[in-house]
């Protein structure tokens, strides 16, 4: 279970839930109420006074994703990087920056802006870069905040 889908499947049993460093956390209104270890597998925490009170079905559900989550290697828990691939030969027609797109309806790759747009692809993971040639292409890492 990738750490993203840890907090999300948290957050949709009414609970919030926070990364840190070491540690996703997670809370209630008023505190932490267990948390999983991010960076170890197998090590999870709930004694607290507040986990204790917890609506048993509930708790029964967060315990049940805290194990899914924690027998989890550590690097599956984390998500793949994704990039663009930039032209690295600028166009001569004019001095913008260019980057593989593929229409995603019938994977006909061609050059453009690296917007992603509901029918075309500009953003590729590491598993799909392995399978195509990059050859006079260099890869941009998408930042966090653009995903």
């Amino acid at each position: 279970m990738k750490t993203s889908e840890f907090i999300y499947e948290v957050e949709k049993l009414g609970l919030n839930a926070d990364q840190n460093v070491n540690r996703v956390l997670i809370m209630n209104e008023e505190e932490t109420i267990a948390f999983a270890d991010a960076k170890r597998m197998f090590v999870m925490d709930t004694d607290t006074r507040f986990f204790g009170k917890m609506n048993p079905h509930t708790k029964s559900k967060l315990i049940k994703l805290m194990i899914d989550y924690i027998t989890t290697t550590i690097e599956e828990r984390e998500q793949e990087k994704r990039y663009y691939l930039k032209l690295i030969t600028p166009i001569l027609i004019d001095n913008d920056e260019v980057f593989l797109n593929v229409s995603k309806a019938k994977a006909d790759y061609f050059i453009r802006d690296k917007e992603d747009t509901r029918y075309d692809k500009t953003i590729f993971t590491e598993s799909e870069l392995s399978q195509m040639d990059e050859t006079g292409f260099t890869r941009i890492l998408v930042e966090e905040e653009e995903k």
